[in-house]
């Protein structure tokens, strides 16, 4: 076994796409004995739609230390649409596959697939620390971010403006269906919605025994008489659902609160300059559950802090906000779930 580090850029790094990194198969030997991780920098931005489905023990896709955004958008390194469905889309059945800190902007165009796993298999593929936004679809339905059929586990995403005009279409920010291990943890979801017939969530998930949604705030969904709200599932009874954000009346369990304003809690969303790191005196702050460090990487919070080894008071959302002077964690502390806490190389 082999622990593989390819770099993916276009100053003098190993891979000049992401599409050539994964079809290197990450670098590794391509029978799935290795640990293959693909380092993003920001030399210029990347514009494509990729399809991961090498053979590895694990696949991590994440951005070098001090190439990643600062959780606003044109910060880090990106993904810049130039057309319609650039996407990610993870279809290995068997193998473990992380994709975090890249952002992505879909610049007005239409996602395709989004980010997402499309195939029925486990180990469960993990999405974080990812800046998704901008996407205006115009036909068919949609989801930012999820899994209709596999397993998936999002945390500390910030996924914001993806707009639907389609008339009978549903559109959903992040969706998770599968029923064995599902979570969304710490994400924020703003201005999600369709002007079209069909209906609009911030955050779906089934709900089901093995499901989890906690620390999340959804703000400003939006639909024409279809029916939806900021979350889908408004009463659940299986799954473990608390301490959520809702603009509507939807977001249910111990701690949750509703009818909360982007106002009061982002810190700007202003077109064009949108900022969604919690604000001074927001209803997050310290409202959210304490989730410890399982899964991988859920204590991350969008700029990089960890907020388990901080001892944090959890906020709710992608944003742990600190006081003046109380520090930042390091931005390298979840490179790779699967070699330990403190992750692989960047």
């Amino acid at each position: 076994m082999a622990t593989i580090n390819e770099t993916i850029g276009t100053t003098g790094r190993d891979r000049s796409t992401i599409t050539l990194w994964e079809s290197n198969n990450g670098g590794g030997d391509g029978l799935g004995n290795d640990d293959c991780t693909g380092s993003c920098y920001a030399d210029s931005d990347f514009d494509e739609a990729v399809t991961i489905n090498f053979p590895c023990l694990s696949g991590v896709l994440t951005v070098a230390a001090g190439e990643r955004h600062d959780g606003t958008a044109g910060t880090g390194a990106r993904m810049v649409a130039s057309a319609n469905a650039r996407q990610i889309q993870i279809s290995d059945t068997a193998d473990a596959y992380t994709v975090q800190w890249l952002e992505w902007d879909w610049n007005g165009k239409t996602p395709g697939a989004g980010i997402r796993s499309g195939v029925f298999g486990t180990p469960v593929p993990m999405i974080g620390q990812m800046i998704v936004h901008d996407g205006a679809v115009t036909s068919g339905e949609t989801i930012g971010i999820g899994s209709s059929v596999r397993d998936a586990i999002v945390h500390n995403v910030i996924l914001y403006n993806l707009n639907m005009t389609s008339t009978g279409s549903n559109i959903r920010g992040i969706q998770l269906d599968a029923d064995t291990d599902t979570d969304i943890h710490n994400c924020t979801v703003y201005n999600v919605g369709t002007t079209g017939a069909g209906a609009a969530a911030g955050i779906a998930m089934n709900d089901l025994t093995n499901g989890s949604m906690r620390n999340n705030i959804v703000i400003g969904t939006y639909d024409n008489g279809g029916g939806g709200g900021d979350y889908e599932t408004t009463s659940y009874s299986n799954a473990t659902v608390s301490h959520n954000i809702a603009s509507d009346t939807s977001a249910s369990g111990t701690g949750s609160l509703n009818s909360k304003t982007a106002a009061t809690n982002f810190v700007s969303t202003t077109g064009g300059s949108e900022d969604l790191h919690t604000k001074t005196a927001a209803d997050t702050i310290d409202a959210g559950t304490d989730l410890g460090a399982t899964p991988a990487g859920v204590a991350i919070d969008i700029n990089g802090r960890d907020r388990d080894t901080e001892g944090d008071t959890w906020d709710i959302g992608a944003h742990e906000l600190v006081a003046a002077g109380g520090g930042t964690s390091p931005k390298g502390v979840f490179d790779n779930p699967f070699k330990g806490p403190f992750g692989g190389p960047v």
